[in-house]
C-alpha cells in the first residue's frame, strides 16, 4: 500500500483487490483505469482517471508519450515492488512449516507444479486447493490457467475440463479441485466418460468446506456444518464409469 499511482487495466474492481480501497492501497493513491468495457469503468471505485479503450493500444500510447518526453523508467520502485512480491509469496510459503503433519495443499501444487508440460492446461475449482494454485502456478500463459474468475462459482470444474477437451483434443488437461467444489457436479463424470473426455483430476479431500471452515475458526472458534465425509470417491467415479 504505497504506490501513490494505481493504473489499472483491464481489470475488475472488485473483492479479489480489496475493492481498491484502503488498507489495500494508500489513502491518497490516485487511480488510473484503462478498459474496453465502459461497465467496468464504473464498477467499485471511481477512478481519478478513466480512458475507455484497448487496454494495449492505450498502453503503447502512453509507452511512446513517456519516451517522447524522456521519462526514465522508476527502476528503484520497481525493484522494491518485486522484493515486496517475492516476501509476501515466500511468507505464505513457510506457512507451510507451521501446519499439521501430513499432505498439505501446497505439497499438491508443488507436485503438479514439477511435471507440468508447456502444452499442459490447469483448471482450478475450489477454495483452500485454489489460493495455493495462485501463489505456485500463477506465471502460466494465457489461456493455459482456467478459473471461474470473479464469480466464485465452485463447482464448474468438471464441466470446464469436459469443454478444455473438446477445446484441445490433444493437449494434457488437470483438473485440480477440492472435495467441496466437485461435489456440486460430480456426476458429469458419467457425462465425460459416455463422451469419452479424457482429463486428469487431481482432488485436494480434506472432508470439509476448506476455505469455508477455515473463516469459521478465525471468527468463531469452530466450523459450522463446515465438515465433509469421508466419501470414497473413487469409487464414486467408477460407479460413473470414470477413472483409471
Amino acid at each position: 500500500a504505497q504506490a501513490d499511482l494505481l493504473i489499472v487495466t483491464g481489470a475488475a474492481c472488485d473483492y479479489r483487490v480489496g475493492y481498491l480501497q484502503p488498507p489495500g492501497i494508500a489513502e491518497d493513491a490516485e487511480v488510473i483505469r484503462i478498459d474496453a468495457d465502459p461497465v467496468q469503468l464504473h464498477q467499485g471505485r471511481m477512478a481519478d482517471v478513466s480512458i475507455l479503450g484497448d487496454p494495449r493500444s492505450v498502453l503503447k500510447q502512453l509507452t511512446d508519450t513517456c519516451g517522447r518526453l524522456d521519462h526514465q523508467p522508476h527502476t528503484e520502485w520497481m525493484e522494491e515492488a518485486a522484493a515486496q512480491r517475492l516476501t509476501y509469496t515466500q511468507r505464505c510459503l513457510e506457512s507451510r512449516a507451521l501446519a499439521e503433519q501430513g499432505t498439505h495443499a501446497l505439497d499438491i501444487v508443488n507436485a503438479v507444479k514439477a511435471v507440468l508440460t508447456d502444452d499442459t492446461i490447469i483448471i482450478v475449482d475450489g477454495g483452500n486447493i485454489g489460493q495455493w494454485c495462485h501463489q505456485v502456478l500463477f506465471d502460466r500463459y494465457p489461456g493455459h490457467w482456467l478459473t471461474c474468475g470473479a464469480s466464485g462459482v465452485v463447482g464448474y470444474g468438471l464441466p470446464a475440463a469436459m469443454a478444455a477437451r473438446l477445446l484441445y483434443p490433444d493437449r494434457p488437461i488437470i483438473l485440480i479441485s477440492g472435495d467441496g467444489s466437485i461435489t456440486f457436479t460430480i456426476a458429469e463424470l458419467e457425462a465425460a466418460a459416455r463422451q469419452k473426455l479424457g482429463f486428469t483430476v487431481l482432488l485436494a479431500d480434506d472432508r470439509a468446506w476448506g476455505i469455508t471452515l477455515t473463516g469459521h475458526l478465525k471468527s468463531y472458534g469452530e466450523g459450522i456444518t463446515s465438515e465433509l465425509g469421508p466419501i470414497q470417491f473413487a469409487q464414486v467415479a467408477q460407479g460413473f464409469g470414470a477413472g483409471g
